[in-house]
């Protein structure tokens, strides 16, 4: 069975749908200025009372403090914690943070100094850079090595479906606004009639 990464969960309701999906791991964003800003308050809410799933808090180029901040202020939650980062910092800057973490892959970034890194469990590879990594020796071997978990990431919904019918491949993709009816409101039937349900779990396709 294909693993699926779900980011940019701001809502319950939402929440409620990945999870009768068969979502296992969804991430909740915490960039500032991301229309996908879950508000503190809710993330918490929703962290005390759901412990089924992996939980992922999403980080941009923030401040150490800050992501120190935000995991103090949730350290008596239940729900197992990783964090996503989407950023080009230095092996040093992942590495001080006491939990496992996913990197999105960037072919500038100091991939060959973070992927050994002993808190990496994860790799987001954006389909747009497929042409830099897919035939890189170095790169698998690494991967390989290292045995990191390796999600392919789709920017839309139309870029996971060139995914469909692939096998023992593992997919992210974001919320976005194409699945909106609404200022930050899903589509929750637009949502469940995704193509991605039966590449993440046969049982499901329609």
């Amino acid at each position: 069975m294909n693993k699926l990464l779900v980011s940019g969960v701001y809502d319950a309701h939402t929440l409620k749908t990945l999870m009768d999906l068969g979502t296992k791991a969804v991430a909740f964003d915490l960039r500032g200025r991301s229309p996908n800003l879950i508000p503190f308050s809710q993330l918490k809410t929703i962290l005390t009372k759901s412990q089924n799933f992996e939980a992922s808090l999403l980080f941009e180029n923030d401040r150490p403090s800050t992501i120190f901040s935000f995991l103090n202020l949730l350290k008596e939650v239940s729900t197992p914690l990783v964090l996503q980062f989407r950023d080009q910092q230095n092996a040093a800057y992942y590495q001080q943070f006491d939990l496992p973490f996913t990197w999105m892959f960037h072919p500038d970034a100091a991939w060959r100094e973070i992927l050994p890194l002993n808190k990496l469990k994860g790799l987001l590879l954006p389909i747009k850079f497929q042409s830099f990594y897919q035939n890189s020796a170095e790169f698998w071997d690494l991967i390989n090595y290292y045995q990191i978990e390796v999600y392919l990431h789709a920017e839309s919904i139309e870029e996971s479906e060139l995914t469909l019918g692939a096998e023992g491949i593992n997919l992210s993709f974001d919320l976005t606004g194409e699945l909106e009816n609404g200022f930050r409101s899903i589509d929750q039937d637009r949502l469940k009639k995704l193509k991605v349900w039966s590449f993440v779990h046969e049982d499901l396709a329609s």
